[in-house]
């Protein structure tokens, strides 16, 4: 009979302890958990959400593979339970019909856009990867010929059909296709004083138009491509608005608001977009961007990433933030690509000054067509007047993504600090140059108007010199023969004083009624651009700033671009005159970029 623990006082003993030692682990665990607790300052009743998250942290920790694939997951969860609970709302308020300018409306495009990329990169890309990747020469043999048969038609097909369309559309009117005149004339001079003639990429001309032509037709005859840049323009000048608060809250109201001082309002944009960027290239977030996006461009086109970055960026940012944006590979341009880069930024006008513009009267719906069809033209004109001869080191294959950028700050808040820093020097080197160069244009209008006088010549100006030279040009583009004097006058307002001087100009031939529908359109084209000597010494200084070694370079190029954005302007007037018919011209039912709608019967559902 086996003993027991009342026969055994040892065996009762050793029974005794192994039923305690359960109890001691547990306490013993508990006790632990107390010291910790204690430790990390957390309260006792709070000690099971302290075990359950450090058990489950501990176990993520030790599979990174599972502990990313939850974050995402719970990203994903997060912006599918708010976008729920936007539509749920939405209903409960009566389902009003959505906008694609605000709201709701602009949650599910931008929604649709991200998830859209991503399923792209994540899925669809991987598997066409996986199995293409394998293929034999047989088919690469066979789409190495498709892709050449593609081109073949991509050369001819586009202008016949053109071609068709314009016989087609200009019945009634034939005196239209004097703008073409205007484009080859552009083209055909640009190429006589090209600096490299025999070096030039007519793909590049040749694409780069046609995709001015195309983006025309979406946007001066199709009301809904106008309404969506119309959009676009909104968002980003309200983004740059709030630049304006900050401004405020350090010069006051009156000099931000009130009276928009040029130092006090437009400076304080580049160190806010400067912190932004500072941000955003920490994180690598841009030059990621630059390599997808740049591929797209470089195949679209024929031109490299980064002027071709620049030139979409100016569309909808000013000059200066333009140059921001780009700042890491200003030093590894070649000579083209900065002319292309200096080109593009004078070629075009930012959205957040649409406002201005709009305010004397000019419209909307042009200015922001004009800005986006001088993209392509810029870097069509550029590779014409200055081919690439060199090698670049910013294709999508080339360029690179500096990995130790990171290492310069101690963290993100650091690196955005120093971008805001940085924009000190930006801003004084602008405003000295400006300072010093409208007052030398001033200079040299008091010399001629001087030596007028003395032969009878009163009021004798660089402007009222151009503004005769610019008469046949304004001819060129379309303009009626009996306004081509009132037009040549606004232009060489604005390449020698500013935009804002000769659409406040041209705002006052409106309500006089000096200029016809259709003047008045290809006038606004014509205008559409920061080529002036004001942005030629912001450019400069920008330049200086940025990547002082290219300062040389930058200054032997500063001509050329800038007669190069006067000229852009007119092949964007001249494209735009062609497909402008009588009675089609008024774009006045668009509304105001600025303000809180787009057309009132644009909706989604």
């Amino acid at each position: 009979m086996p003993s027991t623990g009342q026969d055994n006082p040892a065996l009762a003993l050793e029974e005794k302890n192994v039923q305690l030692t359960p109890n001691l682990n547990r306490i013993e665990s508990r006790v632990t958990i107390k010291e910790d607790l204690e430790k990390n300052e957390i309260k006792d009743e709070e000690n099971y959400i302290y075990f359950i998250v450090k058990t489950v942290n501990d176990k993520l920790n030790e599979n990174p593979t599972v502990k990313n694939l939850c974050i995402r997951g719970l990203a994903h969860g997060v912006v599918l339970s708010y976008i729920t609970t936007a539509i749920i709302h939405w209903k409960n308020q009566g389902s009003k019909p959505l906008t694609l300018n605000d709201g709701l409306g602009l949650l599910i495009l931008l929604l649709s856009l991200v998830y859209s990329v991503m399923i792209y990169f994540k899925v669809l890309k991987p598997l066409y990867q996986s199995y293409f990747g394998s293929s034999t020469k047989k088919y690469e043999l066979l789409f190495s010929l498709l892709c050449s048969c593609m081109g073949k038609l991509f050369y001819t097909l586009p202008p016949i059909l053109f071609a068709v369309f314009l016989a087609y559309d200009t019945a009634n009117d034939r005196r239209r296709l004097i703008s073409l005149l205007g484009v080859g004339s552009i083209i055909f001079f640009g190429f006589l004083l090209s600096k490299y003639p025999s070096r030039v990429n007519w793909s590049i001309i040749y694409k780069g138009i046609l995709l001015q032509v195309i983006m025309a037709l979406l946007t001066i005859r199709w009301s809904v491509g106008r309404e969506i840049l119309i959009i676009i323009g909104n968002k980003i000048e309200k983004f740059l608005s709030y630049s304006y608060i900050g401004a405020a809250f350090i010069y006051s109201d009156n000099l931000v608001y009130t009276q928009a001082i040029f130092a006090f309002q437009s400076m304080s944009v580049i160190f806010f977009v400067n912190f932004i960027i500072e941000i955003l290239f920490y994180y690598e977030v841009l030059q990621r961007m630059f390599q997808k996006l740049g591929w797209v461009l470089q195949k679209a086109i024929g031109t490299t990433v980064i002027e071709s970055i620049n030139c979409c960026v100016s569309v909808f940012l000013g000059l200066n933030e333009a140059l921001l944006v780009i700042k890491l590979y200003i030093h590894e341009l070649t000579q083209s690509e900065l002319q292309a880069v200096l080109l593009g930024a004078l070629s075009t006008v930012a959205g957040s000054v649409f406002a201005a513009y709009a305010s004397f009267g000019v419209n909307p719906g042009y200015l922001v067509t004009a800005s986006l069809m001088s993209a392509p033209a810029a870097l069509s004109l550029s590779k014409l007047l200055y081919p690439e001869t060199e090698v670049s080191k910013t294709t999508a294959e080339t360029i690179k993504i500096d990995s130790s950028y990171k290492e310069k700050y101690e963290g993100v808040i650091s690196a955005g600090c120093e971008g805001a820093l940085s924009a000190v020097n930006i801003v004084q080197n602008i405003i000295a140059s400006l300072i010093a160069l409208i007052s030398l244009v001033a200079f040299g209008n008091g010399i001629l108007s001087w030596l007028g006088e003395m032969i009878g010549y009163d009021n004798l100006t660089i402007e009222s010199i151009l503004a005769k030279a610019f008469i046949p040009v304004a001819y060129l583009i379309g303009i009626d023969p009996d306004q081509c004097e009132l037009v040549g006058e606004l232009i060489a307002t604005k390449a020698i004083l500013n935009e804002f001087v000769a659409y406040k100009k041209l705002g006052t031939f409106k309500k006089n009624n000096l200029l016809s529908r259709r003047s008045e359109a290809i006038a606004t084209y014509a205008l559409c651009s920061f080529s002036n000597p004001g942005s030629v010494a912001c450019m400069l200084a920008m330049v200086s700033t940025l990547c002082h070694q290219q300062l040389e370079n930058a200054s032997k190029l500063a001509f050329r671009a800038y007669i190069g954005g006067i000229v852009t302007c007119f092949i964007t007037a001249s494209i735009a005159g062609l497909l402008l018919p009588p009675g089609a011209e008024n774009m006045d039912q668009m509304v105001s970029v600025f303000n809180a709608t787009i057309m009132p019967n644009t909706t989604l559902i």
